[in-house]
Parts: C-alpha cells; sequence; structure tokens
C-alpha cells in the first residue's frame, strides 16, 4: 500500500557564503531563493527547487523466523534477517537497474529520485525473500515522500 507523508520544507537564500557552506552545486545560483528538504536538522540538498526530487521511503517486515511461533513468545527478528536483504529500483520499463539499497538493520530503506514511474523489488538472492508486496509500481512525486511497506514471507512453517 502506497502513503503520502509531508516532508518539512525550509527556503535558504543562496549567496556567497551559503554556496560555500552547503559546498560546490552548479545548480545554485547567487541571490536567489531555494526550496530543500529538512530531516532530522539536516538539509538534504539533493532537493532543490526547479529540480525537487522526491523520496521512497519504505519499511519491511520478515518472517516468520521461527518452525513453530508461539503468539505470546514470538521470535525477535535479528538485524541480520534485514541487512541481508536488499531493495533495488528499476526505470519504468522494469529492466533498467536505477539504484539498489541494503535494508537497514531496523528495517527501514530510503532513495531519493527524480519524479516519475518505478518498479520496486527485492534482491533476488538467497532464499525467504517473498512477497505478494513487490515487484510493485510506484510514483514518485516531486517534493514528496511516497511510502512503501513489504512484508517478507521466509517460507518457514
Amino acid at each position: 500500500m502506497l502513503e503520502k507523508i509531508p516532508i518539512t520544507w525550509k527556503y535558504i537564500s543562496v549567496g556567497i557564503a551559503a554556496v560555500s557552506l552547503i559546498g560546490t552545486i552548479a545548480a545554485f545560483s547567487a541571490n536567489k531563493y531555494y526550496r530543500v528538504a529538512e530531516r532530522g536538522g539536516d538539509i538534504n540538498t539533493d532537493v532543490l527547487y526547479g529540480n525537487i526530487k522526491g523520496i521512497l521511503g519504505g519499511t519491511v517486515s520478515v518472517g516468520p523466523l521461527c518452525p513453530v511461533e508461539r503468539i505470546d513468545r514470538p521470535c525477535s527478528v535479528p538485524p541480520e534477517a534485514y541487512t541481508s536483504r536488499g531493495v533495488v529500483v528499476f526505470a519504468s520499463d522494469g529492466v533498467t537497474v536505477v539504484d539498489r539499497r541494503r535494508i537497514s538493520a531496523d528495517g527501514t530503506f530510503q532513495f531519493i529520485l527524480s519524479s516519475g514511474e518505478y518498479i520496486i523489488d527485492l534482491e533476488k538472492t538467497g532464499f525467504g525473500n517473498n512477497s505478494k508486496d513487490v515487484p510493485a509500481r510506484i510514483t514518485v512525486i516531486p517534493g514528496q515522500t511516497t511510502k512503501i511497506h513489504i512484508d517478507i514471507d521466509t517460507g518457514i512453517r
């Protein structure tokens, strides 16, 4: 299921001091205002006004991890259950790889992408990577975050 969540926007004025603070980014022009996304206090300079990108953020659940899992004693998910798996972003043709990432130890992943349509899938390595949630066609909208959840069935019964 896809869900859009808001991100915080700030406006910065770019001049000589701001350019040296942010770094050498050719897209910046002096005496103009740029809209940039802010996450956790860090300004994301990949998301520039005029070339606004979108964010694809996702969460992953993995299970079952035990042959017999009781409701009152669920099996904990070790970080390796996530970090051993990866997510691939394909162009809308479903063939061209745009980017790929390992899933973080907390079961999340994030991509900063140009606006457009993409196909999201799991890396096809190892075993226990079955999911009815992928491949999924998603649309990245400039300046917005698109969310996806992937439930991975390990096949353990």
